[in-house]
């Protein structure tokens, strides 16, 4: 069984068979995610043998069929929505692990955690936007450094407040 880490708490792989759950529970998976519609291999088995051999061996299991090559919003909401619900890490499989890996992608699950946050983005302007994004920032540090008298309450409505300009 090939696994590919995308995060922490999700890994992707081809089509699973209800003999590759014992390993996966093994390799500390906690919950398997089904991507792959049911009968769109001869040779696949259904979700509900594969959710019968997760809860066998003690994981939650989820079915989110999508079609190869038309996944749609839907689908990407579906994804987050059992992510959400289910403990980590999970392994997520379809026939490749490429449209579960694209999934993942949808919904929002690969962002990376060391990502750079930003308050404020202004895009194009030229002058006129670094004059603006100066200002903003002139602005911000000015009421940072007020906040540190006042107390920590005020920040999040001050920071709030700033993020709407």
């Amino acid at each position: 069984m090939a696994i590919k880490q995308l995060t922490p708490t999700l890994s992707v792989t081809a089509q699973l068979t209800p003999a590759d759950i014992a390993q996966a529970a093994a390799m500390g998976f906690r919950a398997i995610l089904c991507n792959r519609p049911d009968g769109e291999g001869a040779d696949q088995p259904t979700a509900e043998e594969m959710g019968a051999a997760a809860r066998s061996a003690g994981l939650d299991f989820a079915y989110v069929p999508a079609v190869a090559g038309a996944l749609t919003d839907a689908d990407a909401d579906a994804m987050r929505a059992a992510l959400d619900s289910l403990p980590g890490p999970v392994l997520a499989y379809c026939r490749s692990g490429a449209r579960a890996e694209k999934l993942a992608e949808m919904a929002g699950a690969l962002v990376r955690q060391d990502a750079a946050h930003y308050d404020v983005v202004i895009v194009g302007g030229g002058s006129a936007g670094i004059a603006t994004a100066a200002s903003i920032l002139e602005q911000f540090v000015i009421i940072r450094q007020h906040i540190r008298h006042v107390g920590s309450s005020f920040c999040i409505a001050v920071e709030l407040s700033l993020i709407h300009i």
